[in-house]
């Protein structure tokens, strides 16, 4: 069980950063194109928000999920990856962070083979519980 958390210090240029995001794909495609003499077009449309960590936000949780899960078990320089995350246009009225609560199977979700693993229910609570009490006051 791992926990995937990108920190905004730890990204680079490519095509998932916001307004360049359209440019990476397209000179990819060119230079491919270039290499063995047939033309390239592309449409992009930038229909969804790119996901941004807060930073604060992001370490906050990585101390956290160190402590819960283990320090070999958090990754906090990912690669990018594409995808689409409701969650991005939230992030963008209120800063936070977004992370992936891996589990112990080989096969990846959205696969017609992947078997939920009820284990991370319980880890995911007590990341979750132990973050609201390192983040609000004491009471």
């Amino acid at each position: 069980m791992k926990l995937r958390l990108g920190l905004p210090s730890s990204r680079s240029i490519s095509a998932h950063q916001g307004s360049t995001g359209g440019l990476a794909p397209r000179s990819k495609g060119r230079t491919i194109a270039a290499g063995t003499a047939i033309t390239f077009d592309a449409e992009i449309s930038d229909i969804f928000t790119v996901l941004e960590n807060g930073e604060e936000h992001a370490l906050a949780l990585a101390e956290v999920a160190r402590a819960v899960i283990g320090k070999d078990k958090v990754l906090t320089a990912p690669e990018p990856m594409m995808g689409s995350e409701d969650f991005a246009d939230m992030l963008r009225a209120v800063p936070g962070t977004y992370c992936w609560l891996g589990h112990s199977g080989d096969v990846p979700l959205h696969n017609p083979g992947f078997i939920f693993d009820d284990a991370i229910l319980t880890t995911g609570a007590r990341l979750l519980a132990r973050l609201v009490e390192t983040r609000l006051p004491a009471m």
